[in-house]
Protein backbone atom coordinates (compact mmCIF):
# COMPACT_ATOMS: atom_id res chain seq x y z
CA UNK A 1 0.00 0.00 0.00
CA UNK A 2 1.13 3.55 -0.74
CA UNK A 3 2.09 5.59 2.36
CA UNK A 4 -0.51 8.32 3.44
CA UNK A 5 -0.21 11.40 1.69
CA UNK A 6 1.82 14.41 3.33
CA UNK A 7 0.84 17.45 4.15
CA UNK A 8 3.47 20.46 3.14
CA UNK A 9 4.66 22.22 6.02
CA UNK A 10 3.09 25.62 5.98
CA UNK A 11 4.54 28.79 4.63
CA UNK A 12 5.52 31.93 6.51
CA UNK A 13 3.56 34.51 5.91
CA UNK A 14 6.43 36.62 4.97
CA UNK A 15 8.24 33.74 2.78
CA UNK A 16 5.08 33.90 0.86
CA UNK A 17 5.07 37.78 0.03
CA UNK A 18 9.11 37.42 -0.94
CA UNK A 19 7.81 35.07 -3.36
CA UNK A 20 4.81 36.96 -4.92
CA UNK A 21 7.29 39.68 -4.93
CA UNK A 22 10.06 37.99 -6.50
CA UNK A 23 7.33 36.91 -9.12
CA UNK A 24 6.03 40.73 -9.29
CA UNK A 25 9.61 42.14 -10.43
CA UNK A 26 10.51 39.09 -12.67
CA UNK A 27 7.40 40.50 -14.51
CA UNK A 28 7.82 43.89 -14.35
CA UNK A 29 11.35 43.48 -16.19
CA UNK A 30 10.08 42.02 -18.78
CA UNK A 31 7.57 45.02 -18.85
CA UNK A 32 10.52 47.10 -18.79
CA UNK A 33 12.26 45.23 -21.48
CA UNK A 34 9.06 45.23 -24.09
CA UNK A 35 8.28 48.74 -23.00
CA UNK A 36 7.78 51.35 -26.01
CA UNK A 37 8.38 54.74 -24.80
CA UNK A 38 6.43 56.14 -27.84
CA UNK A 39 3.54 54.53 -27.76
CA UNK A 40 3.27 52.96 -23.82
CA UNK A 41 2.35 49.57 -25.18
CA UNK A 42 4.25 46.44 -23.81
CA UNK A 43 5.40 43.60 -26.86
CA UNK A 44 3.40 40.59 -26.21
CA UNK A 45 6.51 38.40 -26.00
CA UNK A 46 10.04 39.53 -26.11
CA UNK A 47 10.11 37.95 -29.75
CA UNK A 48 6.60 39.20 -30.96
CA UNK A 49 6.32 43.41 -30.48
CA UNK A 50 2.84 43.28 -31.72
CA UNK A 51 -0.46 43.76 -29.00
CA UNK A 52 -3.84 42.46 -29.09
CA UNK A 53 -6.16 44.97 -26.56
CA UNK A 54 -6.25 42.20 -24.30
CA UNK A 55 -2.49 42.51 -24.15
CA UNK A 56 -3.18 47.06 -23.61
CA UNK A 57 -5.72 45.87 -21.16
CA UNK A 58 -2.99 43.71 -19.40
CA UNK A 59 -0.58 46.56 -19.65
CA UNK A 60 -2.53 49.18 -17.94
CA UNK A 61 -2.95 47.13 -14.96
CA UNK A 62 0.31 46.19 -14.89
CA UNK A 63 1.26 49.85 -14.31
CA UNK A 64 -0.99 50.13 -11.82
CA UNK A 65 0.15 47.37 -10.00
CA UNK A 66 4.04 48.78 -10.49
CA UNK A 67 2.70 51.79 -9.10
CA UNK A 68 1.50 50.44 -6.05
CA UNK A 69 3.78 47.62 -5.44
CA UNK A 70 6.40 50.81 -5.43
CA UNK A 71 8.34 49.43 -8.60
CA UNK A 72 7.48 52.76 -9.91
CA UNK A 73 7.14 56.09 -9.14
CA UNK A 74 3.46 57.91 -9.75
CA UNK A 75 4.88 60.40 -11.78
CA UNK A 76 6.36 57.24 -13.83
CA UNK A 77 2.63 55.82 -13.60
CA UNK A 78 1.27 58.85 -14.63
CA UNK A 79 3.42 59.33 -17.94
CA UNK A 80 3.20 55.41 -19.27
CA UNK A 81 -0.76 55.61 -18.62
CA UNK A 82 -0.98 58.60 -20.92
CA UNK A 83 1.29 57.56 -23.14
CA UNK A 84 -1.09 54.45 -23.73
CA UNK A 85 -4.72 56.58 -23.57
CA UNK A 86 -2.79 59.16 -26.15
CA UNK A 87 -2.06 55.99 -28.44
CA UNK A 88 -5.75 54.79 -27.98
CA UNK A 89 -6.98 57.81 -28.94
CA UNK A 90 -5.21 57.97 -31.73
CA UNK A 91 -5.06 54.48 -33.24
CA UNK A 92 -6.86 53.65 -36.78
CA UNK A 93 -9.97 51.48 -36.08
CA UNK A 94 -10.93 48.84 -37.66
CA UNK A 95 -13.94 49.96 -40.02
CA UNK A 96 -14.29 52.74 -37.76
CA UNK A 97 -16.33 51.02 -35.03
CA UNK A 98 -13.76 49.04 -33.03
CA UNK A 99 -9.87 48.89 -32.29
CA UNK A 100 -8.68 45.90 -34.65
CA UNK A 101 -7.53 42.95 -33.38
CA UNK A 102 -4.01 43.60 -33.58
CA UNK A 103 -1.48 46.20 -33.53
CA UNK A 104 2.25 47.24 -33.91
CA UNK A 105 3.72 47.71 -30.09
CA UNK A 106 6.59 50.65 -31.19
CA UNK A 107 4.16 52.50 -33.80
CA UNK A 108 0.43 51.81 -32.90
CA UNK A 109 -0.02 50.77 -36.29
CA UNK A 110 -2.77 48.58 -37.29
CA UNK A 111 -1.63 45.18 -38.26
CA UNK A 112 -3.21 42.39 -40.65
CA UNK A 113 -2.61 38.79 -40.18
CA UNK A 114 0.46 39.13 -42.09
CA UNK A 115 1.61 41.55 -39.55
CA UNK A 116 2.13 44.47 -42.03
CA UNK A 117 0.55 47.97 -41.59
CA UNK A 118 -2.50 48.42 -43.21
CA UNK A 119 -5.46 51.03 -43.03
CA UNK A 120 -8.20 48.23 -43.18
CA UNK A 121 -7.37 45.59 -40.12
CA UNK A 122 -9.09 42.77 -39.93
CA UNK A 123 -12.09 42.95 -37.28
CA UNK A 124 -12.00 42.94 -33.19
CA UNK A 125 -12.25 40.61 -30.53
CA UNK A 126 -15.19 41.23 -28.03
CA UNK A 127 -13.06 39.65 -25.42
CA UNK A 128 -9.87 41.74 -25.73
CA UNK A 129 -12.19 44.58 -26.44
CA UNK A 130 -14.01 43.78 -23.11
CA UNK A 131 -10.84 43.12 -20.79
CA UNK A 132 -9.96 46.87 -22.38
CA UNK A 133 -12.97 48.37 -21.46
CA UNK A 134 -12.40 46.94 -17.88
CA UNK A 135 -9.30 48.36 -17.56
CA UNK A 136 -9.76 51.51 -18.99
CA UNK A 137 -12.73 51.82 -15.90
CA UNK A 138 -10.24 50.77 -13.44
CA UNK A 139 -7.83 53.43 -14.27
CA UNK A 140 -10.18 56.24 -14.60
CA UNK A 141 -11.85 55.36 -11.11
CA UNK A 142 -8.27 54.96 -9.14
CA UNK A 143 -6.96 58.19 -11.28
CA UNK A 144 -9.76 60.30 -11.64
CA UNK A 145 -6.90 62.95 -14.04
CA UNK A 146 -7.46 59.73 -16.55
CA UNK A 147 -11.21 59.79 -16.57
CA UNK A 148 -11.99 62.15 -19.43
CA UNK A 149 -9.49 60.71 -21.65
CA UNK A 150 -10.69 57.14 -20.74
CA UNK A 151 -14.19 58.11 -21.65
CA UNK A 152 -12.75 59.90 -24.92
CA UNK A 153 -11.09 56.20 -25.95
CA UNK A 154 -15.03 55.26 -25.34
CA UNK A 155 -16.85 57.61 -27.01
CA UNK A 156 -14.26 56.69 -29.97
CA UNK A 157 -15.97 53.02 -30.39
CA UNK A 158 -18.90 52.63 -32.20
CA UNK A 159 -20.75 50.49 -29.59
CA UNK A 160 -24.65 50.25 -31.38
CA UNK A 161 -22.85 47.79 -34.10
CA UNK A 162 -20.12 46.29 -30.92
CA UNK A 163 -23.04 45.42 -28.89
CA UNK A 164 -25.76 43.44 -29.62
CA UNK A 165 -28.28 42.03 -27.29
CA UNK A 166 -26.67 43.08 -24.40
CA UNK A 167 -23.39 41.55 -25.33
CA UNK A 168 -19.79 42.82 -27.19
CA UNK A 169 -19.68 41.01 -30.36
CA UNK A 170 -16.81 40.31 -32.03
CA UNK A 171 -16.26 40.86 -35.74
CA UNK A 172 -13.77 39.50 -38.36
CA UNK A 173 -13.36 39.70 -41.94
CA UNK A 174 -12.33 36.71 -43.41
CA UNK A 175 -9.03 36.43 -46.03
CA UNK A 176 -11.93 36.49 -48.63
CA UNK A 177 -13.39 39.94 -47.58
CA UNK A 178 -16.35 38.43 -45.94
CA UNK A 179 -17.59 39.75 -42.32
CA UNK A 180 -18.21 37.15 -39.84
Amino acid sequence: PAPPPTTPPPVSEAAQREFLLESARSAWAYVRRNYHASTGFVGATDAYQFVTMWDVGSILGAYLAARELGFITPDDYRGRVSRVLRSLGSTRLHDRVAFNRLYAAGSGQMVGRDHRPTTGGYGWSATDLGRLLVWLKIVATHDPEHEAAARRIVARLDLDRIVRDGYLRGEELTPRGRRR
